[in-house]
Order: C-alpha cells, then sequence, then structure tokens
C-alpha cells in the first residue's frame, strides 16, 4: 500500500501538502560585488508539493517541499516502466532503468554486458513517482511509438525494437524532482504545537514502507559519491 488509511496529525517526510508557494530565482550571470545583472523569480502555487524533510527537521518557521509535477511520456518508454512506473522508486537492473533509445545508441557492447551483470541500481536518480489519489487532477499522456525487446543477432545481446503507434493513456500519478525542491517559511511551522490551518493543507501520508523507500532514494541522490571522489 502507498499511502496510509490513518494519517496522523503531524507533518512527516513525503506527505503530501497543498496551498504552498515555490518561488525559483532565474539569473543570466552571478550576482558579485556592484555587477548589474537581469534576473527574474518565478512564482508558483503548485496544485500539491511533497515534503522533503523529516519529521525531526520541520518546524522553526521552516519546511522543505518539492511540488508534484506530472510525468512526461519518456518515463514509460522502458517496458520494465511502462509495466509499474512506480518501479522507479526501487532498485533494479541497469538494462531495465535504461531508456531504450540510449540503450540501443549510446551504450558500448561492453557496457550492455557491464549493465547486465550489474547490481540493482536506482534509475532515474532525481525523480520519486507518487500513486494516485482521489485528490489529483487526471491527465494525458501521449506516445508516438513503443519498444519491444529483441537480439542482435552479431553480438547476441538484447536490443529494442521501436514501432511506431500513437497510444494516449490517462494517469492520476505524479512526480517529485528532488532538484526542484524548495524551502517555505511560515510561522506557524511549529515544532512543538502545529496550527490547524498547517494540518489542513496535508491531504495524504505515505505508510512507513514508502517512506523509506522515498528516504533511501532522496539520500542516494545527495550522498552519491562521483567516482573521482572515492577513496
Amino acid at each position: 500500500m502507498f499511502y496510509t488509511k490513518s494519517p496522523e496529525k503531524i507533518l512527516r517526510l513525503g506527505d503530501v501538502l497543498q496551498g504552498y508557494f515555490s518561488t525559483t530565482p532565474d539569473i543570466k550571470n552571478p550576482i558579485v560585488g556592484s555587477s548589474i545583472n537581469d534576473y527574474k523569480i518565478d512564482v508558483n502555487l503548485p496544485e500539491f508539493c511533497a515534503v522533503l524533510d523529516n519529521c525531526c527537521h520541520i518546524g522553526d518557521r521552516t519546511i522543505l517541499l518539492s511540488p508534484l509535477i506530472s510525468i512526461t511520456a519518456h518515463f514509460w518508454d522502458p517496458p520494465f516502466l511502462a509495466n509499474d512506473i512506480l518501479q522507479i522508486n526501487s532498485k533494479g537492473n541497469p538494462k531495465d532503468m535504461t531508456h531504450p533509445r540510449e540503450w540501443n545508441e549510446k551504450l558500448t557492447d561492453k557496457m550492455k554486458r557491464e549493465y547486465i551483470n550489474s547490481d540493482p541500481v536506482y534509475g532515474y536518480k532525481r525523480y520519486f513517482i507518487y500513486n494516485d489519489l482521489p485528490e489529483f487532477s487526471p491527465y494525458i499522456v501521449k506516445q508516438d511509438y513503443f519498444y519491444t525487446e529483441g537480439i542482435n543477432e552479431e553480438t547476441n545481446l538484447p536490443m529494442w525494437e521501436q514501432t511506431t503507434k500513437h497510444i494516449e493513456f490517462e494517469t492520476k500519478r505524479y512526480m517529485v524532482d528532488f532538484k526542484k525542491s524548495f524551502r517555505v517559511n511560515c510561522n506557524d511551522l511549529n515544532k512543538s504545537s502545529l496550527k490547524p490551518n498547517i494540518l489542513d493543507s496535508k491531504i495524504a501520508q505515505l505508510t512507513i514502507e514508502t517512506r523509506n523507500q522515498l528516504r533511501e532514494k532522496l539520500g542516494f541522490f545527495f550522498g552519491e559519491v562521483p567516482s573521482e571522489d572515492q577513496i
């Protein structure tokens, strides 16, 4: 089960909220010293946001959020994910998590063999998919083709065959992009006692299992060690 049937009267990591503005500075160049630069501040009111703070960090007038955004069609292209897009949230075989076009056109045969024999990894590292809720607005996903798995007779390695076909389907699933997180300050965000208006903004709460999925992927994204920094 993705959401708990008994949400608590507190805020927790992964909670779905509504009613919070996001702001994003857009600059031409870093503003240093007396330099003058063009800039703008994008202000948006997402229909829903997800909490990216652990419950023990929520309070002191501030909270970290990320908007829930629609899932674009290419996320459904890998057949493994088309079968269940929620599998983005867990580790899987790199072959299954790689876009078919990237597999066919960008990976060497050596890389393909390494992917096939690799331990499970996170695909689409910066994203976490939310299951549908009654409050979520439905939207249409449009695809112009789909992929089926075949075999390259020269290398005996898997390859993806693209078939042209217009596909449309409706979904109420949304996703969080960790790179689009933002901070909100609010006087009523008090750790000792949350005001009713804050609690009323809570739409849903993840189960412990789903929350741990989010925590682990979030931790991996921000804690991933690049190869040049590995000791």
